[in-house]
């Protein structure tokens, strides 16, 4: 029998509204497994530790896909709602979208990465010209659709 997993699409708000370069997937898996540690105890930790990745983290973005097992997505769903920081930052996560496989995950995933990019392209126009804004554009496109399982 197959492994059945659920992806679970998810974006981390800031506070401070920054962007941090030094933030990867594994804070967010510490931070996730920590958060069902007092929230489920021992025994949610133990059944959901075994299939729980964080696959896919993007700082630009900050959009993550966090995969775990199709029974016990619901405590990593609400884990990952309950955290409050990330390395000493105060943020908070919004669930965009669950499915059942990544592919799903990404074709939701891909017009939030490009709104996002707009967004920074936007904010950075004085230092970014308009080739270097397509270059950004299509390897945060890329990066989404390079995923996997």
């Amino acid at each position: 029998m197959r492994n059945k997993n659920r992806y679970l699409l998810a974006e981390v708000i800031w506070d401070d509204r920054k962007i941090d370069n030094e933030l990867s997937a594994n804070h967010v898996y510490i931070a996730i497994r920590n958060a069902l540690q007092p929230n489920f105890g021992d025994i949610a930790v133990g059944r959901v530790f075994s299939s729980l990745s964080v696959k896919y983290f993007n700082n630009m973005t900050n959009l993550a896909i966090i995969r775990c097992h199709r029974d016990f997505y619901k405590p990593v769903w609400a884990a990952v709602t309950m955290l409050t920081s990330l390395k000493t930052r105060r943020c908070f996560f919004h669930v965009i979208h669950t499915g059942g496989t990544v592919k799903q995950c990404q074709r939701v995933a891909l017009p939030l990465v490009q709104k996002s990019m707009r967004v920074f392209i936007e904010s950075q126009r004085s230092s970014v010209n308009q080739q270097r804004a397509e270059e950004l554009m299509a390897l945060a496109q890329q990066d989404v659709m390079s995923v996997e399982i």
